[in-house]
Parts: structure tokens; sequence; C-alpha cells
């Protein structure tokens, strides 16, 4: 007699339109963010003409996280090299062939055993041609196995019995190690091909609790319209499906018969055959028949007929940089949610903007080539000798940034009253800083290190924090029908003198606490703490060392202390609300850097708004937007000034840290993005702890940061994790 099938908590079938758009790298950041997450986590490489995913067991990438499931060794060979066990040979050797299947095992010890460890990502891969890792040095790439399961809708269906088979065996396994929830991520094959179909019946047919789609795309066009149309058909399956299990579970009511449409007839035959009351059964409709969902209130399923976004998402992967950040606008195809289309719905943001930013992920060469490091070499015998001088260079460096800049950048020097001659000063040092790390990185490029030179992006450097603020500013008062201006860079604005700058400072600050009274918050509460001469202090600065002598005795100079005061008070009434754990916990920079405010909160609160009389006569959709976007690189300018001398110095550190560690190993370093992110812009990271972050990273590293992030969201659009 069979074994009951046990059906794992979540199946997520991640998928694509073509090759080559990162499919297997989605795959396996979503597992390793469900193993997190307390699963039980399965790999099943489905697209066996793609890359195979165990081949990236040795990749410093993911070493520390994969367990790759290997065909059993007798005792007697284990000085022979390892395998990885081939789900393509495993089908077509045993399965195919009516022999037992090996069980998983945290032991492993018997030729019908495979082990799995349930503290890693497990993964089980599958490559359709004869290698020389097959174990026969006279065998090439060139000789494929047995290529039915590419044509053959017979061998798709046998396939996926394997699939739920191998499936329910791993959620019996945890059982056994006293697991209690269980995933299974399916790198399914490209385009609609193959498996592909016969994983979209399985999927839907256990129904959108557990059955998910995640598409990956890039940014051509035809791509996008490819995932478009798979994804709307995909949902209009399940609709189909909800439509005829409404019909059945309605059928029992009446007497009379009812109506069916064709299209209909066969999935509801399903439902009314395949009842099987065997209890070494699973019913694999159960979702529905009114098991999972009341028979009288069909809200459950409701959700995902009308939010595909609860059971569906996509993300657009390898996008260029500038993209990502929104300094280049692209052309998207027309996906309108108006017209039905679900890519739009689950691609728009929470607030139904259409913004996918948020679903982007950037090109990253170094994340790219995972799959190559074993057959990649530098050839540094060409630049060693003189990579040995950037030390001295580096060293120099830190030296010249501890002598010419204030040694103290610690957030004490904001708290104190800060006239026309400390802006002057912070000008200067921030100048003086931005050029000394940028010297260091153009050495580092002119030895030839460009790879490393590159891990370091522009919007960390000092020198970035004025004109990101400056460019913003300046489009934001455009969009606010003021005339026409230039906003030029601070150290280019000789237009000015002490005396012209001292008032224009007295009266900004003057004009701020003046415009606080007006708004209905506690913003005047918080006028003599502490955080308040930070905020006003620091946010002045950043105002000061933006605007051009030529606005001083504008009009424009009348606006701004508005502007900046609303600004403050909804900085001030979001730092008085935290909890007071979070209050003793977190600081000044933490706070700015995560500050936000959403569109929401924005429509709730008429005073936040009114601080803005430009857009007065402009309360629009799109005026809002901007605002929630200016509030955001306010306090992200603010976080940065605070800490522009620290992350100076952690800079330095890291370029020594990456030239250090290619003199020694040649190794990759794609966690320094994540290390830096964390330090210089969330401010999760404090910069005394990035050493030792940097050191362990050297061993097992968060590489994929920017995946991770998006991932995670959509984990909790599916109601997987919280907040």
């Amino acid at each position: 007699m069979n074994k009951k099938q046990e059906i794992p908590d979540l199946i997520v079938s991640v998928e694509s339109r073509k090759g080559g758009v990162g499919k297997t790298t989605a795959a396996l950041c979503m597992a390793r963010q469900l193993l997190k997450m307390k699963y039980a986590v399965l790999v099943l490489d489905l697209d066996v003409t793609g890359t195979n995913a165990a081949d990236i067991a040795d990749s410093p990438f993911w070493v520390d996280d994969l367990h790759i499931i290997q065909e059993f060794r007798e005792i007697k060979d284990e000085d022979t090299p390892k395998k990885s066990l081939n789900l393509i040979k495993l089908f077509d050797q045993r399965f195919m062939a009516g022999k037992t299947i090996p069980q998983f095992s945290t032991k492993g010890t018997s030729s019908d055993t495979l082990q799995v460890d349930f503290t890693k990502v497990n993964v089980l891969g599958s490559h359709i041609f004869k290698t020389d890792k097959e174990g026969n040095n006279n065998i090439g790439a060139t000789s494929i196995e047995r290529p039915g399961i590419l044509f053959d809708d017979l061998h798709t269906l046998w396939l996926l019995e394997l699939v739920k088979q191998i499936s329910s065996d791993f959620v019996r396994a945890g059982h056994s190690n006293k697991s209690t929830k269980y995933a299974v991520i399916l790198d399914n094959s490209p385009g609609y091909v193959g498996i592909a179909p016969a994983i979209h019946e399985w999927l839907t047919d256990l129904g959108p609790e557990s059955g998910k789609f995640l598409t990956v795309t890039s940014l051509d066009k035809q791509d996008l319209l490819a995932c478009n149309q798979a994804i709307s058909t995909l949902h209009s399956l399940f609709k189909d499906k909800w439509q005829t299990s409404l019909l059945f579970m309605d059928s029992g009511n009446k007497g009379d018969g009812i109506n069916i449409d064709r299209t209909q007839e066969a999935f509801f035959m399903r439902l009314a055959t395949s009842i099987n009351d065997n209890v070494e059964s699973v019913d694999s409709l159960a979702f529905y028949r009114g098991t999972k969902v009341d028979p009288l209130n069909h809200q459950q399923g409701e959700k995902f007929y009308d939010n595909p976004s609860e059971y569906i998402a996509a993300i657009i992967n390898r996008v260029p940089r500038s993209v990502k950040d929104g300094y280049l606008d692209y052309e998207t195809p027309s996906v309108s949610p108006q017209d039905g289309n679900v890519l739009a719905r689950i691609l728009n943001n929470r607030d139904g903007n259409k913004d996918w930013h948020d679903r982007m992920i950037s090109y990253d060469e170094y994340i790219e080539n995972q799959f190559l490091l074993q057959s990649l070499s530098r050839g540094r015998g060409r630049y060693l000798p003189h990579v040995h001088h950037l030390m001295d260079v580096i060293k120099m460096a830190e030296e010249e940034l501890r002598i010419r800049t204030s040694k103290n950048s610690d957030v004490s020097v904001w708290y104190s009253e800060m006239d026309y001659r400390h802006q002057k000063m912070l000008g200067t040092q921030l100048n003086r800083a931005n050029n000394i790390v940028s010297r260091v990185r153009l050495a580092i490029e002119d030895e030839g290190l460009g790879h490393l030179a590159r891990l370091i992006h522009d919007k960390w450097l000092p020198g970035s924090i004025v004109p990101n603020f400056q460019h913003t500013l300046s489009m934001y008062l455009r969009e606010s029908d003021s005339p026409y201006f230039e906003m030029k860079l601070y150290e280019s604005d000789h237009d000015s003198t002490d005396m012209d700058a001292g008032r224009f400072v007295s009266e900004f600050k003057k004009r701020i606490r003046m415009e606080l009274k007006h708004f209905k918050s506690n913003a005047m509460d918080a006028n003599k703490s502490k955080p308040f001469y930070v905020l006003l202090n620091v946010l002045s600065n950043l105002v000061i060392l933006s605007v051009p002598s030529s606005l001083w005795h504008s009009p424009v100079s009348k606006e701004l202390p508005v502007i900046f005061a609303g600004v403050l008070s909804i900085e001030l009434k979001h730092w008085a609300n935290r909890d007071e754990k979070m209050f003793k916990r977190i600081s000044i920079q933490r706070f700015l850097a995560q500050e936000s405010i959403s569109l929401s909160e924005l429509r709730e609160d008429h005073g936040l708004f009114e601080s803005l009389r430009f857009f007065r006569r402009h309360r629009m959709d799109e005026g809002e937007i901007r605002l929630v976007d200016f509030y955001k690189v306010c306090t992200t300018s603010q976080a940065r000034l605070i800490d522009f001398m620290a992350d100076s110095q952690f800079l330095l550190q890291l370029f020594q840290f990456i030239v250090k560690g290619e003199i020694e190993k040649g190794n990759l370093f794609p966690f320094v993005r994540g290390i830096a992110e964390d330090v210089i812009v969330t401010k999760t990271l404090l910069h005394e702890d990035a050493p030792a972050k940097m050191a362990k990273a050297m061993q097992s590293a968060e590489y994929f940061k920017e995946f991770d992030g998006v991932l995670n969201e959509i984990l909790k659009g599916w109601g997987l994790m919280n907040d």
C-alpha cells in the first residue's frame, strides 16, 4: 500500500519566459529566505536544459547555505569524488524503471536513503547533458540524456508524479527531525513547455494558499509582454477552477440541476469523482471543496480571485542601476491594471501607483558570474607588484582624513547652536573628505583593479549628499510652480559674503521656529529637546549648503522655511511617537535613515500637507507622491550629513579590506555592497562593528541583499511573514 502523500505547506514555482534572467538565483534566494523563517526547504531543479543548481555547491556565495543532495556511496567508495544526484537520472533509471526511489534521511547510511540537512537549503539538481562530472572522462558535453521529457506529455506527467513523491518524502523526513513547516521551491523550465503546464495544473489544484508562483523577467518589452500573458493565463486558470468550485458546492442545494459551461465540465467531474475515503490518500482538491474554506462564506477564495498578488509575484531582474535608482526612466509597455492586466497589478506598489522600482533588482556583474567562479581567474600576475603600493596610499589617505577634518564625527557636535561659520567649515570638510575618498578610488582603478573600484557606488561618497539633495529640491520647487532657477554646487558659489550668509542662516532658523507654531502636532513640545536641535541644525545646514546665494534674497527664500518647517514637524512627530524601547535603542542617524511618510498618513493629516503651501492649489496625487519622495530624500540626506566623516573613514577601511583580499586571495567581494548599504544608507550597522562584519563575510556572506529585500516584500504580500 502506498504511503499517505504529504503535501508541503508551501510550494513555489519560480518561472521565466526565457532563459538567462536569473531564475535559478531567484529560486535559491527565496529558498534561503524561507530557511530563515524556520521552514525546512527543498529546491528541485526542473530546468533540465538550463543551469544545474547543484553546480553552485562550492561557490563562496552559497557554500554555507546549501546542502547538495548527493548520490549514495558505499563506505568502500568514500575516496571517490562526490557526485550530486541528477533528478533526470533518478527519473530515468529508477522511477521509470519501476525501481524503489531512495528515501530522504538525515543520515543517508544505505543505498535506499539520501542524506538531507534541515539546517540548510537542500538542493536536488538536474542536467540533461552528460558531462565529465558523471565520472566518465571520455564523455564530453555533447551526449544528451533521453530527451523524451522535453517533448513527450506522458513523460512530463510521470515526472510530475516523481516530483510529488519526492516532495512528500521530504515532508516525512522532516517529521522525524521535528520540523514544523515545509517548503519546496521548483526551479521551473523557461517558457510554457516541458513540465511547466503540468506544474500549473498541480499547484492551482492545491489552491493558492499553498501553491505560489514567482515570475522573473527582464526589462525587455517582449519579455514583459510574454510574462504578462503567461501570468494572466495562470490567474485565469485559477479563476475558472474557483468559479467551478462554487457551482459544485452549490449543486447539492439544487434539486433541478445546474448549468455547467463546457470549459468547466472536466474540473467539475474531478471534484465530483476524486473524493477518496481511504485514509491513506490525500484530497488534493480540498481547497475547492470547502474543507479549507467555509462553504457558506467564500471570502478566502475570493481574496485570491480578486487579488492575484496574494499568490503570484514578479520581479524584474538585471535592471541597469541608473533605472533602478530612478535617474533614468524606462518606457515600459502598456500594462494597465484597469485593463485587467495581472502583471501590472502585482508589480504596482501597495498604494496602487505605477512604480515598479520596488520589484526591480539591479544588474550586478558579481552575482551574474556566481555559476562561473570555478572557471574564472583574474590574471593577477600582470598588476600584483603594483597593488602592494595601494595599501600605503590608503593608509596615507586615512591619516590625511584624520588631520584635515574634524576628529569628532559624533552626533553630539550637532546639539549646540550653529551659525554660518560652522556651516562654512562643514562645507569645506565635506568637500575634503569627498576628495580624499575619490582619490583613493581613482588610484585603485589606475592600478588595474577597476572591478574593485566599481564595488563602491557614487551614491555612497560624501560628495553625493548635497547634489542629490539639490536635485530633489530643485525638482520639487519646479513642480510647485516656483520660478525657474539654477541650483549650483556650493563649492562653485562665489557670490556670497559672510555677512549675507549669516543673515540668511539666522533668518532661516528663526522662520522655521515661527512656522512650527502653526502645526497641529507636538513639534513645539519637542522644541527644547536635544533631538530638536540636532534635527534643526542638520536640516538647516543641508539647506544652506544646497541653496545658492542667488536665491537668498528671492521670493523662494521666503517659502523655504515653510517647506522645511513642515519636514521638521513630521520628523519630530514620528520621533516622539516611537515606543519606549526604540526610543532608547535607536540613534538619530538610524531614525532618519529609515524615516518615511506614507500617502495614507499624508491624506489623513491635513496639517502635514498644509505645511507645503506650494501645493495648496494642486492637491493631486502627483503632488502628494512628490511630497512623499521629497521627505524621504530630506531625512536620508540628514542621516548622511551627520555621519559623513565616519562614513568616509569606513569607505577607506572598505577599500583597504578589498585590496588586501585581492592581494592575498583574489576573491570576489560583492558582499561589501550589502555591508556598505547597512553602514552608510540604512544605518543598521554601526561603523565600529563593520570591520568584524567584513571579516565574517569572508566566510559567510549576505551577498544578495537587494534580492532578499524584494523577496521579503513578496513574502509579506503572501502573508508568510510579519512586517
